[in-house]
């Protein structure tokens, strides 16, 4: 930020179209999620959060569950 301006959008573009089918965020708050919706509308990409109200553990897990719906791989151990 200090030094040039983040180009984030630009960024996520990219990811898509080198065939990025989902984004998960990470962190507290939904504001990248946000970001992704607005300006990338159009390409209906999934976005999970671990945001989702819930908190913790319960979270956690559903963000988890949710992954291994878009069949990614998880490793419980």
């Amino acid at each position: 930020h200090l030094v040039e301006p983040v180009r984030f959008v630009d960024q996520v573009s990219q990811l898509v179209s080198a065939g990025v089918e989902l984004f998960v965020e990470v962190g507290p708050g939904k504001i990248l999620t946000r970001m992704v919706e607005q300006n990338l509308a159009d390409k209906k990409i999934p976005i999970l959060t671990l945001d989702g109200g819930k908190g913790g553990v319960p979270q956690f897990a559903e963000t988890l569950a949710a992954c291994l719906a878009f069949g990614l791989p998880v490793n419980l151990t």
